[in-house]
């Protein structure tokens, strides 16, 4: 995983660097922290504990329209103790934060990385288990377990095989099937009902992913619509930036994917249940499936729009036709998130229900959702 510790670090420090000044990446040293660039370009990061903190008033501030400056003594992780001046993020004695070392021709530079979030993280994760813990009970156990799995496969797996060179959308897509399988049968157990789910969910991705590729090729994208993809090319990797646009669009709608997917099989188990079959069956699951759709497309896109929502206010202020404001790659790609993500929330409803009136049968518990559910 160092290549990977190593990508993530530059696609950050390239963020406050001058892109023109990169030539070349030389490998990362033990401690896991370092990236060297060029002859005389030295990037580290350290932990650090912030001793004495001085208010300096604006003027004296290196950006005249920052409301704050604040002159740091900082002990580091390795016992150093440094002065510089701050105005990115106001911090407090006694705060613990991460500083960034720069080193360029011969001149040694300090400035705040970050404040340290790292306890809160914990903090938030740990409460997080608890309430899944205390509501859902035994199966929230193995939601968690699912949780885990997952994450595991992402990290270790799909991430070092992108940082590496191989196709995103081909492991993408069949990571993707990889992680449904993982998801569900850990969550859900191994039965009619999950494998009913998992079939018109896979298919869905297939196709979705079909859609996505037609998509991405006709929109021309760069995939340098970020800063952390534009680090990852002037780094000079492997990977194809399209393709790993692709990637992550499909990878992204798994999550409702599954949802709609496990309701619906689950439904068509218990209307089997109290009698159903034939078109009625089909008729009555697809009526509660499109209640399930309209909400489920109305969450994937605000859960987009809020993800977005400081670049939409900044195009807002815009006076670009609104054609070439759509245009523009960052945009662009966010709409065709949303778009492509409901399209596969629908296409999974009919293909689900049809599946699940092959498959499933009346003796068969439901396992997601037993009721029908609206968000």
């Amino acid at each position: 995983m160092n290549k990977l510790k190593q990508l993530i670090l530059l696609a950050l420090a390239l963020s406050t660097i001058e892109f023109a000044q990169i030539s070349d990446v030389y490998a990362q040293d033990e401690s896991g922290v370092a990236s060297e660039i060029e002859n005389d370009f030295f990037v580290e990061v350290y932990e650090g504990v912030v001793l004495e903190v001085q208010e300096l008033s604006p003027e004296q501030g290196p950006l005249d329209y920052n409301t704050f400056s604040q002159e740091l003594t900082v002990r580091l992780s390795n016992n150093d103790i440094i002065t510089f001046n701050n105005d990115f993020i106001a911090v407090d004695k006694g705060n613990s934060v991460y500083i960034r070392a720069v080193e360029s021709g011969g001149e040694l530079t300090y400035m705040l990385y970050d404040y340290d979030r790292t306890t809160i993280l914990w903090g938030l994760a740990a409460g997080f288990v608890i309430i899944v813990l205390l509501v859902g009970g035994f199966r929230a156990i193995r939601a968690l377990l699912s949780l885990v799995a997952v994450m595991g496969v992402v990290l270790y797996v799909f991430l070092p095989l992108m940082a590496n060179g191989y196709s995103p959308v081909t492991w993408g897509i069949g990571i993707a099937i990889v992680l449904l399988a993982l998801a569900m049968g850990i969550t859900h157990g191994l039965n009619r009902v999950t494998l009913t789910a998992f079939l018109g969910t896979s298919i869905a991705v297939i196709v979705t992913g079909a859609i996505a590729f037609v998509s991405v090729k006709l929109s021309r994208f760069t995939g340098l619509g970020t800063e952390e993809s534009f680090a990852l090319q002037v780094i000079g990797t492997q990977i194809d930036l399209p393709q790993l646009l692709l990637a992550g669009i499909v990878i992204g709608i798994l999550g409702v994917l599954d949802d709609v997917s496990i309701t619906q099989a689950s439904l068509v188990a218990e209307l089997k249940k109290a009698g159903r079959e034939g078109k009625e069956l089909f008729t009555s699951a697809m009526k509660v499936g499109r209640d399930h759709i309209g909400a489920l497309i109305n969450t994937l896109v605000l859960a987009y729009a809020g993800a977005s929502l400081p670049l939409f206010i900044l195009l807002s202020t815009y006076e670009e036709p609104l054609g070439a404001i759509l245009s523009i790659e960052l945009v662009a790609a966010e709409i065709m998130r949303s778009l492509i993500g409901s399209m596969g929330l629908v296409i999974a409803v009919p293909i689900t229900t049809f599946l699940a009136m092959l498959i499933v049968r009346p003796e068969d518990e439901g396992v997601g959702h037993s009721h029908p559910h609206h968000h």
